[in-house]
C-alpha cells in the first residue's frame, strides 16, 4: 500500500512540472518577446540591441589629448636692486602695457640722480673756463704775431704763444667732452631712478594680459633681475599635443580643430594647427604641435587637459556601420543584418574602409537596414533575435 501510495504522487508530480512548463511556455509566446518561425522552431531566440545602417557622407576624424599654455608669459623682474615699497596688482588683476606694478624705493637712486646733476655743473663750469682761457690765449697769440711781424718779439717768443694758443682750444675739446659724459650720466642716473616703478612693457600687439602670479610681497629685498610677477596673454590661448609618427602626417599648420575639455563640458572651442615641429623628441619619437584657439571670454585656462579633434578625410555617399557592429569570422570582419521582419539575422562579410571614434566605412552586399551592435559574439548565420533595445551611434561607439 506504501509503494502504491509513492507512486501515484510521483505520477502527479511529473504531470504538474509538465503542465507548469507548458505553461511558461505559452505565457513566453503569447507576451510577444518572441515568436517562433518555420526556420528557428526549436532554436532559443537572443536577445540583441541594433542600430541603422547609415549613408552618406562620412568624416574621419583624429582626437589627440594635451594641455593649454598662455599665447604668451612676460616675466617682470626688477632691473636695479632695493626694498619693495609697493606691489599694485595681485593675482588675475588684468594690466594694460605701461601701467606701473611694482615700486621700488627711490632714495639712493633719486641721490645718484642729484649726484650727477651736481657733476655735470661742473663739467660745464669747467667747459666756461676753458673758452676763457681760450680767449685769453689767443689774444696774446695775436699781439705777439704783430709784434714778431715788426721784428719787435723774438721768434721764440711767437712759438709760446702759438702753443699756448693751440693748448687753449685742446682744453675746450676736454671740456666739452666731459660735459657730454656728465650729461650721459645723469641721463643714466635718471633712466635707473625710472627702474624704481616696475612697468608692464612686454612687445606683441596685445594692449592687456592677466597677472598669472605674484613672487614678492612689500618690504622684501630684491636684486637686479629678480623675477617678481608673471602675466600672461589668455586670448588666444595655446594648446599643446604630441603626435606620434602615425599622426605626423595627418597635421598641418591652418588645419582647423575642434577643442573641448572636462572642465567646460558641453562646450566646444574652435580653433587651427599653428605650428608642427620640424623634429621628433628622440627620448618619446614624438613631435610638439602647437594649436592657436580664440579664447575671448576667458573660458580656457593654461595647465587645462584638452583633447583636440580635427578632420582628417571627408567622404561622400558611403555605407558606414557603429564600430561595436563589427565581428570576426573565420578571419573574415563581418556584420549581422537583422531580417525586414526582425526575427533573424544573416551574417554578411563586410571590407573595412577608413573609420572614425564611433563609426566604420565598409563594403559588402545587402548592408542596408539595421546591424546588431550586442549579442552579436551569441550569434550565428539565420539564428533567430529577439531586438529588446535600440542603440544609436553614440551607444554604439
Amino acid at each position: 500500500m506504501a509503494t502504491r501510495s509513492i507512486w501515484i504522487l510521483g505520477a502527479l508530480g511529473g504531470a504538474a512540472l509538465v503542465g507548469i512548463a507548458g505553461w511558461v511556455g505559452a505565457s513566453w509566446i503569447d507576451g510577444g518577446v518572441a515568436s517562433a518561425s518555420p526556420e528557428s522552431e526549436g532554436r532559443s531566440r537572443v536577445p540583441v540591441q541594433v542600430a541603422d545602417v547609415e549613408q552618406g557622407a562620412f568624416e574621419v576624424t583624429h582626437t589627440l589629448t594635451g594641455t593649454l599654455e598662455p599665447a604668451a608669459t612676460f616675466q617682470v623682474a626688477a632691473k636695479v636692486g632695493g626694498r619693495v615699497d609697493a606691489v599694485l596688482v595681485d593675482l588675475a588683476d588684468v594690466v594694460q602695457r605701461g601701467d606701473v606694478l611694482i615700486e621700488l624705493d627711490d632714495a639712493e637712486l633719486r641721490q645718484a640722480v642729484a649726484a650727477a646733476r651736481a657733476e655735470l655743473s661742473v663739467a660745464r663750469a669747467q667747459l666756461e673756463s676753458a673758452r676763457a682761457s681760450r680767449d685769453i690765449a689767443k689774444q696774446a697769440f695775436d699781439r705777439v704775431r704783430t709784434l714778431a711781424n715788426k721784428n719787435i718779439a723774438a721768434k721764440e717768443e711767437l712759438d709760446r704763444a702759438r702753443a699756448d694758443h693751440l693748448e687753449a682750444q685742446a682744453g675746450i675739446s676736454v671740456a666739452q667732452a666731459r660735459v657730454k659724459q656728465q650729461s650721459a650720466a645723469l641721463e643714466a642716473a635718471r633712466v635707473r631712478a625710472s627702474y624704481a616703478q616696475v612697468r608692464a612693457t612686454w612687445a606683441g600687439e596685445d594692449g592687456s594680459r592677466v597677472v598669472a602670479s605674484r613672487l614678492v610681497d612689500e618690504g622684501e629685498m630684491v636684486a637686479p633681475n629678480d623675477p617678481l610677477l608673471r602675466i600672461v596673454d589668455l586670448d588666444p590661448v595655446i594648446a599643446v599635443v604630441f603626435a606620434t609618427e602615425q599622426d605626423y602626417a595627418l597635421l598641418a599648420p591652418g588645419q582647423a580643430v575642434t577643442i573641448t575639455t572636462d572642465a567646460r563640458p558641453g562646450e566646444d572651442f574652435e580653433g587651427h594647427v599653428l605650428r608642427v615641429a620640424p623634429v621628433f623628441d628622440r627620448d618619446s619619437r614624438q613631435a610638439r604641435v602647437e594649436l592657436e584657439i580664440d579664447n575671448p571670454n576667458a573660458k580656457l585656462r593654461p595647465g587645462m587637459f584638452i583633447r583636440a579633434t580635427t578632420t582628417t578625410q571627408r567622404m561622400d555617399d558611403v555605407t558606414t556601420v557603429p564600430r561595436d557592429a563589427l565581428v570576426e569570422r573565420n578571419g573574415q570582419a563581418a556584420v549581422f543584418i537583422v531580417s525586414g521582419d526582425a526575427s533573424t539575422v544573416t551574417l554578411v562579410p563586410v571590407q573595412l574602409g577608413p573609420r572614425s571614434a564611433s563609426r566604420v566605412v565598409v563594403t559588402g552586399q545587402g548592408l542596408t537596414g539595421s546591424v546588431v551592435v550586442l549579442g552579436q559574439n551569441m550569434l550565428e548565420d539565420g539564428a533567430p533575435i529577439s531586438i529588446v533595445g535600440e542603440s544609436g551611434e553614440g551607444e554604439a561607439a
